[in-house]
């Protein structure tokens, strides 16, 4: 058990955030290049901003620190964080056997759906950060969905997991609206975000597992266990593994082994600041690594005492995938590991991608910008792989096994989309001021 945290000392922190400010400071001018394209792709492209906060099944529960003011619920508040980006709802896409092109507006063609929660170390997340991401997949036909969510200190990570948990519900009910197949969903997170999406996925396990009572005395075992894990039940009404992939890229999976690094980059620095940022429970009922440890015993002891035909446990989760850098100086490498492990450990099975050399923020900013997409590829692949409709009885006119009119187009590394957009040099001197 580590030492109580200790605030550091002030010229300490003072010449942290120096350091820190210059590193960034030459990191985004390195990259201005791209940074332009960047944002010029953000505000010309095919992008729908949405109000998700209320939607069916879920109720206002804000936990903002300084909630005071109560919101207009007539009228969407203009500057709230609670909106999401839809890209792709009006791109038109090739038909793969005809050369043919077809839009949603035929009502044929649903799109598999890719939510990607952005990081930010719970403090500077914001949607435009995975605007890489949707550019690349969305000319193959791939609708990507990114959600912001507020950050700390406007309110705790309860606040932030419920934000996520509501944008997935927003995405369930009205991706159809936009093209997209709600049946055919798979969550990406990276950084903070990975953190949040595997949070949510873990909770909502949580609440199937807990509303499982056979009779009285169960119910208020439930509710002794619910209270010892400091816990809300989560508002949404979907499903966990009605999501057909997560994918975590770069997340702190393991809050309790990342304290020190937490206290370092000043989010906890002392009881007082952990208070308010974790809000309600402690590191272990914010951590998926203890969360997915605490569903795998709750589920033995279900099973143990119910005589009801239950779900298997591998299959209350979505199908997941861990996906991490070895030259990562924010999360290291051994979070992802330790994590696999404890997956191996609870059998539910695991795919692992580990990309050699690549730092805290490669996959989403300096190799696309450098022309290098091996990470939208993978997610590109995962996707056509968990959302594939499995029919093996349609066949086609010859007779042989008809393929998936909704599957996405193939990831072409030749299209025009994918060139570098900036240049190799300014990408490296960028990587090496990095302070992620």
């Amino acid at each position: 058990m580590m030492a109580p945290l200790k605030p550091r000392p002030l010229y300490k922190r003072i010449y942290w955030w120096i350091s820190f400010l210059s590193r960034q400071t030459a990191f985004i001018i390195c990259l201005l290049p791209a940074y332009v394209v960047f944002f010029w792709h953000y505000i010309t492209c095919d992008r729908l901003a949405e109000y998700y906060k209320n939607v069916e099944g879920e109720e206002e529960n804000d936990n903002d620190t300084n909630n005071s003011k109560k919101k207009n619920k007539q009228k969407p508040p203009y500057f709230s964080r609670n909106y999401l980006d839809v890209y792709g709802s009006k791109t038109i896409i090739g038909n793969k056997d005809n050369n043919t092109e077809t839009s949603i507006e035929d009502g044929d063609v649903k799109k598999p759906i890719v939510i990607f929660i952005v990081g930010g170390a719970w403090t500077i997340g914001y949607k435009m950060w995975g605007c890489l991401l949707a550019r690349a997949l969305v000319p193959f036909g791939i609708l990507v969905i990114i959600p912001d969510y507020r950050n700390y200190p406007k309110t705790d990570i309860q606040g932030m997991v419920n934000d996520v948990d509501t944008s997935i519900q927003w995405v369930m009910d009205n991706a159809q609206k936009y093209g997209g197949d709600n049946k055919r969903i798979v969550l990406v997170g990276q950084s903070a975000g990975a953190h949040l999406a595997t949070t949510v996925v873990a909770r909502k396990v949580l609440d199937y597992l807990l509303s499982m009572r056979d009779d009285d005395s169960s119910k208020e075992e439930d509710k002794e266990e619910a209270e010892d894990l400091q816990y809300t039940p989560l508002k949404s009404t979907y499903n966990p593994w009605q999501l057909c992939g997560l994918v975590s890229t770069s997340g702190p999976l393991n809050l309790v082994a990342m304290e020190k690094v937490l206290h370092n980059e000043g989010i906890i620095s002392d009881k007082k600041q952990m208070k308010l940022f974790l809000g309600e429970g402690g590191l272990r009922d914010w951590s998926p690594y203890h969360l997915f440890q605490k569903c795998h015993d709750l589920y033995n002891e279900k099973n143990h005492n119910t005589k009801q035909e239950q779900k298997q446990q591998k299959d209350l989760f979505p199908k997941i995938c861990i996906i991490q850098g070895t030259a990562d100086k924010t999360v290291p490498e051994s979070e992802a590991s330790s994590f696999i492990s404890l997956l191996s450990s609870l059998n539910i099975p695991t795919i692992s991608k580990v990309y050699k050399d690549w730092s805290h923020t490669d996959p989403i900013l300096e190799k696309p910008m450098a022309g290098d997409h091996t990470y939208h590829a993978d997610i590109h692949e995962l996707v056509c792989s968990w959302t594939a409709v499995d029919d093996t009885s349609s066949k086609d006119n010859d007779g042989r096994e008809a393929k998936d009119e909704n599957l996405p187009l193939e990831f072409d590394l030749g299209h025009p989309i994918l060139r570098p957009i900036c240049p190799l040099m300014l990408v490296n001197a960028g990587r090496y001021c990095n302070p992620f």
